[in-house]
Order: C-alpha cells, then structure tokens, then sequence
C-alpha cells in the first residue's frame, strides 16, 4: 500500500506531462506563481 502511494504521490506530481510542457506539475506552479507575481 505504501508502494502504491508512493507510485501515486510520483505520478501526480514528480512526472513530466506533455500538457504542461514537458514540466513537473511543481515545475509549472512553481513558473506560474513567479509569472503571476511579476506582473
């Protein structure tokens, strides 16, 4: 079970996703959270 978590925990935040440009979903919030505050 705590393999699995483990595996989904990766999968939902540590995977590149090619809708997102080939980012991590933490690499993407991290881009748009700087985008958001330099403007």
């Amino acid at each position: 079970e705590i393999e699995l978590m483990d595996y989904i925990n990766w999968y939902n935040n540590h995977r590149l996703h090619g809708s997102l440009d080939y980012q991590t979903p933490m690499e993407y919030k991290e881009k748009q959270s700087r985008l958001k505050d330099s403007m």
